[in-house]
């Protein structure tokens, strides 16, 4: 019987640029209960000491970490639409300055680094709450959000529907929600070497950067478990990154695991690194049995001077061949 071949792909990581200066940032959403039109924060006051001790860990994680220092903290403030804009605006700014007060209370940042900004009134807030829920005349009450350009108009049309209801409803339910503070903190992380890095990957990985993190992996034998868990880390943590999600799809072409590999390279727009994603992309239809797509693909690499894809057209090859014997001895 003829043996079926087993394909040997060739594959290359990329290695992400150095980050000079590692600017990270972070936030908190806190719901905070005032006293009827004040603005002044009582931190026991109703829900207050659960909402603050958001804020509190996030900023209290950052300042135990003597590898990081805090630049700025930001907080906008969301007013819930009802009432004058003017009246919403007045509201809004003037808790997130209740807040930024509060904080300079506990801490010892000077007070040039506290940004107060007014973000508006939540309505995108007001139709998320509606959307997740199911409340009666939710379909009304979404198409008078999406469809009514005006504030004042959708505000009264929202007071109208149905008499009322659904709105005093939402006052209730709802509206209470929409009334956020966002606190964002924009700070640095020191550089580490390679050495620091291994240290710091197992406490503090999103101390490190895709740099760091590939300095990392390449200290392990390449294929390792070790060096494969480097570069999911590495995707975790930065989801977004079309050269971690590249490394990621590779890593799992390289375990055979094609569904992993195609749901990160579904990621990245193929301009981006086209001799690298096109190689990746014609292993991953290979290993699939796709060989006119894989040819594509390689036959790109290639032209761009990609050397493994040579190779694996190389490959491909074989397995055209192999797979063109066995259905000729099974016929």
């Amino acid at each position: 019987p003829v043996v079926e071949y087993i394909v040997t792909p060739y594959l290359v990581y990329i290695q992400p640029p150095r980050e000079e200066i590692k600017r990270r940032e972070i936030h908190a959403e806190c719901f905070l209960d005032f006293v009827v039109n004040q603005t002044v924060i009582r931190p026991d006051y109703m829900n207050n000491p659960k909402e603050l001790a958001k804020i509190h860990d996030m900023i209290n994680d950052l300042k135990s970490d003597p590898n990081i220092t805090v630049n700025r903290l930001d907080i906008t403030g969301f007013a819930s639409p009802e009432g004058t804009w003017a009246r919403n605006e007045y509201l809004s700014e003037n808790r997130s300055k209740a807040l930024a007060n509060y904080l300079a209370s506990q801490y010892d940042f000077p007070r040039s680094i506290y940004h107060i900004f007014f973000g508006g009134e939540n309505w995108d807030g007001l139709v998320k709450a509606v959307k997740a829920g199911h409340m009666e005349y939710k379909k009304e009450i979404l198409d008078i959000l999406e469809y009514t350009p005006s504030a004042e108009d959708r505000k009264n049309k929202l007071k109208q529907l149905a008499g009322g209801v659904p709105y005093r409803q939402m006052l209730q339910t709802i509206y209470p929600r929409l009334r956020v503070a966002i606190c964002k903190v924009d700070y640095n992380v020191r550089n580490f070497d390679v050495e620091e890095a291994k240290i710091i990957i197992q406490t503090r990985p999103q101390n490190l950067s895709l740099n760091e993190m590939f300095l990392v992996a390449n200290t392990y034998t390449y294929g390792s478990q070790e060096f494969t868990d480097v570069f999911e880390t590495a995707v975790k943590l930065f989801p977004e990154n079309e050269i971690a999600n590249l490394n990621a799809a590779i890593s799992a072409l390289t375990r055979n695991d094609m569904e992993l590999a195609e749901r990160y390279l579904s990621r990245i727009k193929p301009d981006g690194y086209p001799a690298e994603y096109n190689n990746a992309m014609g292993v991953l239809a290979l290993l699939q049995g796709n060989y006119e797509s894989a040819e594509t693909y390689l036959r790109a690499a290639a032209a761009s001077g990609l050397e493994v894809a040579k190779q694996n057209l190389e490959e491909l090859a074989k397995k055209k061949a192999n797979a063109a014997e066995i259905e000729k001895k099974n016929k």
